[in-house]
């Protein structure tokens, strides 16, 4: 129940359901502590609350359990949740966490690599994949430079790729994030050439999210639009010109539909975008590009 109400929860709501996890589990007798089933219960609820540390924590010692009553999904969500929590943590103090958050995030790609090879392809694997790649690209940008914050974003377009190629439905998600790295490897790289007939491929995009969005009416889809605007600017480098129109998207999409910590990864997203764009090599490029980022950023938060 908790889990299910921390998607919805505002920051004072949030607040209140980590205490009572913590309570919860300050309760639970000693010899329920090792059992994986509970410990994975725990690390859903910490990692839906955003305390990935805690959440990390109790996934891996339900791993130590033998009998391991618990799902692939968990396993999943583990190296999942520890690469998010890399970034916190870097985020948290950049000087002091960028090597620890590294390891963490190198840790999570390997793992996330051996599942694949134990289990087989997902999309959702294959997804996750790209995700870790993603966060560790802002990571590298800062801690290793732009060789290796290059080197991300291509492991990035790679997982994302494959994670759309290999869904049934070719599932606008994972195609949007490959469509991203594709744009940001072009504008930081000149060597680089844009993926041609890249317009028509955010085109189709924004369609099937319309369309699953009539399916299964949700923020992820909902949110999809606004997320084709910008990269369609994004890819055009005239972000500038048109922040207004993509500002508007995403506040319709706001006041409508979604909670407050869904709406943060609209802004963790302009985050990343920016860490990124910052490396351009045309200076006029990036600046105005950086600037037209943090105009949508302050709007929306």
């Amino acid at each position: 129940n908790i889990t299910q109400q921390a998607r919805t929860a505002d920051v004072e709501r949030q607040g209140e359901l980590r205490a009572l996890v913590a309570a919860i589990q300050d309760r639970i007798p000693t010899e329920w502590l090792g059992m994986g089933e509970v410990l994975a219960a725990l690390g859903r609820a910490w990692g839906e609350l955003e305390d990935f540390g805690k959440a990390v924590e109790c996934y891996k010692k339900a791993l130590e359990d033998e009998k391991a009553p618990f799902s692939v999904k968990a396993v999943e969500q583990l190296w999942n949740l520890q690469a998010r929590w890399a970034v916190a943590l870097w985020k948290e103090d950049a000087k002091a966490n960028a090597g620890r958050s590294k390891q963490l995030i190198e840790e999570s790609e390997s793992h996330l690599h051996a599942l694949v090879e134990l289990m087989g392809k997902s999309s959702e694997r294959l997804s996750l994949l790209g995700s870790a790649a993603k966060r560790g690209a802002v990571i590298a940008a800062d801690l290793d430079g732009k060789k290796a914050a290059l080197a991300a974003l291509e492991r990035m377009a790679s997982h994302y790729k494959a994670a759309y190629e290999h869904s049934s439905q070719r599932d606008p998600y994972p195609q949007l994030n490959w469509l991203t790295a594709s744009v940001l490897l072009s504008v930081i790289d000149p060597s680089v050439k844009a993926l041609r007939g890249i317009r028509q491929m955010i085109e189709k995009a924004r369609a099937a999210a319309k369309e699953q969005q009539l399916r299964a009416p949700d923020f992820w889809n909902a949110v999809m639009s606004a997320d084709c605007l910008l990269l369609e600017h994004l890819a055009a480098r005239d972000l500038a010109g048109n922040t207004d129109k993509i500002i508007s998207g995403y506040m319709e999409v706001k006041t409508c539909i979604g909670s407050p910590r869904e709406f943060r990864s609209v802004l963790e997203h302009l985050d990343f975008l920016a860490n990124i764009m910052a490396m351009a090599p045309e200076e006029e490029t990036a600046k105005s590009m950086c600037a037209a980022l943090s105009k949508i950023r302050g709007a929306l938060a």
